[in-house]
């Protein structure tokens, strides 16, 4: 019985140390880095290279702000509103909307799929005829 009540007290003294060492659960800032992106439209998909990339090969996300933003690292400025946060299971999901003009049929959905505790990155984008996927990773910063 001592035994029993031992390994207890060890299981949920680590559960508690894990889940205090949560990086991806939305408390802190995360700089993503794009490593592969492809982009498709009715005629198939092609890899993209780091130009067309462009701004965003690197996006930091301020969850207080509820903003991803392109970083110091890029030429052009952009952000963008995460309308929604999601933790389920082992990932955290932000979704919004890319608003560049004022004209509806240029603006972009997206999503953003990041794991806990690997901080690998899967992010969507869809257009009008056309999609974008890009893989990489995010790791917190201050």
């Amino acid at each position: 019985m001592r035994t029993l009540l031992t390994l207890s007290t060890a299981l949920l003294l680590a559960t508690t140390a894990l889940a205090e060492d949560e990086h991806y659960d939305g408390s802190d800032p995360l700089l993503c880095t794009v490593m592969n992106a492809r982009q498709c439209d009715i005629n198939g998909c092609e890899l993209m290279d780091d130009a067309a990339i462009g701004a965003r090969k690197y996006m930091r996300v301020d969850f207080k702000a509820k903003r991803l933003t392109t970083t110091e690292f890029t030429d052009v400025a952009l952000a963008t509103a995460i309308d929604n946060i999601t933790r389920k299971d082992n990932r955290l999901i932000l979704q919004g909307i890319d608003e560049e003009s004022a004209e509806a049929e240029d603006a972009k959905a997206w999503t953003l799929l990041i794991s806990d505790p690997t901080g690998m990155m899967t992010m969507t984008v869809a257009g009008e005829e056309f999609a974008t996927v890009a893989l990489g990773a995010c790791t917190p910063v201050e």
